[in-house]
């Protein structure tokens, strides 16, 4: 036989509810009391709902377990995890590798691929269409959409970049205002700084930062060509190298200085420290050797090769200066040769001379159409004029006599006179003042 006793509550002896039934719900125990179950609590005869019976490790990691306290390790190499959502922080001890995919550190990712940035709003106009893109700076990349292959390394690099592919700069502001121009390399801060053209060099502070559209250019060097603005195919290695330089096209520039103050000559090559320094608008000059052509401005067509040939000449045309301080004083005269040390050293503005050898011509200042072939020939010519002196010391102290011919070592040695003609050794060696002589083999005294 059973019993039934209902109650809705039952207490202890000190009147505190054990259990209490309210509505659907049953309260065992007050708050502070440890209730102690012998056996098994059940839901309608099963088990009861929320029961963990395993913990499984899924992809990414190792452990879990299906009883007792379990534990989740998250494994060295993650190749299946495609997403973390935020994060705060992120400490890695050793390698990232990205394959395949882009990287951004602003938190917007950019679309297209294999595309990396770095920066405040660093590539951030992106399109599906631009691949292959590197930029690592503030506001570097930032507009370009469609462009590929391009490289950019400091603050606002290619800043303006839209479609232009094949593009390096490294430096702040570098190729900062280009928009399609292509294959440009801008190594330094402001360099290619407002080039909008292709092709072209520049590797220095501030080198070719005015140019705009001048296009296959190359500048190695601080502010090397950084006056260009539209002019082309000019190539300018040393500082301040064609430093002017606007508008003249296909020059040359190679050393510290050389045809800094070129603005539009054309044609140019100066090899050599302020070679054609001063050089303005003087087209087709050759100058190797530091301060070569040093002073010319519009003078065209010279060649000056070694140090300080045809140094003061400015408007002079057409000479050609070999050797040390050759024609180094001319500044007006045009079509003379000078091969040799000091040879037509003193000649300013005399025309049409030759000279060859050591000191050959060397005081003549304006003397013309003269030639003088061999050591000290015609050496003390000043003023005179259409002298011929071939051999050594020949017509050497001949300073005003003019039309005079001496062939042979010491012919006409101190001829002072005018219409002589000595061939032969020491041939009129002592004339000094007789005029219209003729002496063929002979040594007169």
């Amino acid at each position: 036989m059973s019993s039934i006793i209902k109650v809705d509550t039952i207490q202890d002896q000190g009147g505190n509810n054990i259990i209490n039934e309210s509505g659907n719900t049953v309260t065992i125990g007050k708050s502070g009391d440890t209730v102690n179950i012998v056996g098994t609590l059940q839901n309608n005869g099963g088990a009861l709902p929320g029961d963990i019976t395993s913990v499984v490790a899924g992809t990414g990691l190792s452990g879990g377990g299906t009883s007792g306290d379990v534990t989740l390790n998250v494994e060295a190499a993650q190749s299946g995890i495609t997403s973390l959502g935020t994060l705060t922080a992120l400490t890695v001890n050793g390698n990232v590798s990205i394959d395949g995919g882009t990287i951004k550190l602003d938190g917007n990712y950019p679309v297209g691929t294999e595309n990396v940035a770095l920066g405040d709003t660093a590539l951030d106009s992106v399109q599906s269409g631009g691949t292959n893109n590197t930029v690592i700076g503030s506001k570097a990349g930032t507009a370009i959409t469609t462009g590929d292959f391009n490289t950019a390394v400091g603050l606002c690099s290619q800043h303006s970049v839209t479609t232009a592919g094949s593009n390096v700069s490294i430096g702040a502001n570098s190729l900062r205002d280009n928009v399609t121009g292509t294959a440009n390399t801008a190594l330094g801060h402001a360099s290619l700084l407002v080039n909008t053209a292709s092709n072209n060099t520049a590797a220095g502070w501030l080198s070719l930062s005015a140019n705009t559209s001048g296009a296959n250019n190359t500048a190695l060097g601080a502010t090397a060509l950084d006056a260009n603005t539209t002019a082309s195919n000019n190539t300018a290695v040393g500082y301040s190298a064609l430093g002017a330089n606007t508008t003249g096209t296909v020059n040359t520039a190679v050393g510290q200085g050389a045809l800094q103050i070129n603005t539009e000559g054309a044609n140019n090559v100066a090899v050599g420290g302020t070679a054609l320094k001063c050089n303005t608008t003087g087209g087709g000059n050759v100058a190797v050797g530091k301060d070569a052509l040093f002073t010319n401005t519009t003078g065209g067509e010279n060649s000056a090769v070694g140090q300080g040939a045809l140094f003061a000449n400015t408007t002079g045309a057409q000479n050609t200066a070999v050797g040390r301080s050759a024609l180094v004083s001319n500044t007006e005269g045009s079509s003379s040769t000078a091969v040799g040390f000091y040879s037509l050293l003193g000649n300013t503005t005399g025309d049409s001379n030759t000279a060859m050898g050591y000191k050959a011509l060397c005081t003549n200042s304006t003397g013309c159409y003269n030639t003088a072939l061999g050591r000290e020939s015609l050496e003390e010519n000043t003023t005179a004029c259409y002298n011929v002196a071939v051999g050594y010391h020949s017509l050497r102290c001949n300073q005003t006599g003019t039309a005079n011919t001496g062939i042979g070592v010491g012919a006409l040695l101190t001829n002072t006179a005018s219409d002589n003609t000595a061939v032969g050794r020491s041939a009129l060696l002592a004339n000094t003042t007789g005029c219209r002589m003729l002496l063929l083999g002979l040594v007169l005294y």
